[in-house]
């Protein structure tokens, strides 16, 4: 019952953020029915540190296990700009320090270089470049890479058994 509850608050939270009612949910915590009984696992979501993976990784050590969500390119392109169009999102922007990596120099890229057509192929390249540092990091620190379209076909098992994984 407590998790429907928690499930339902960040319903709402969701909600009332999608209505462009950020300020309302700023200082809202989500309650945590964790039970104390059960092991707790440490979760770091994030969207715009892939390239830190490596980093993160090394620092923590091997008590961490990454997990690499790779969604589609074309989904990552579509919601950065209607994200941006809503302005909800910042509007998508160069390339900056991922053009200095292994990934970009492996395909031949560089800040001299690199001139996008458009905002599509500036987000593609992005796309490309930061899931290729993070998924070389992932795989070395022995994560998980998990195709987005998989793990939201396969419900909330699919998300269990994720978890489950020892560490």
């Amino acid at each position: 019952m407590l998790e429907l509850i928690r499930r339902n608050f960040i319903g709402v939270v969701k909600t009332l953020e999608s209505l462009g009612l950020e300020r309302a949910t700023r200082d809202l915590a989500i309650p945590d029915f964790h039970d104390r009984a059960k092991a707790a696992v440490t979760v770091i979501k994030s969207v715009g540190a892939l390239g830190w993976v490596e980093a993160i990784t090394k620092g923590i050590g091997s008590s961490l296990r990454p997990i690499l969500l790779i969604r589609h390119p074309c989904a990552v392109v579509a919601s950065m700009l209607r994200g941006a169009e809503l302005g909800v999102m910042a509007p998508p922007g160069g390339l900056g320090q991922l053009l200095d990596t292994l990934s970009a120099r492996d395909l031949g890229i560089d800040s001299r270089t690199f001139r996008p057509s458009d905002e599509v192929e500036s987000i593609a390249w992005n796309w490309l470049l930061a899931n290729a540092e993070a998924y070389q990091a992932v795989k070395t620190s022995g994560g998980s890479i998990v195709i987005y379209e998989k793990l939201v076909s396969g419900g909330a098992d699919a998300a269990v058994r994720l978890f489950s994984q020892p560490g």
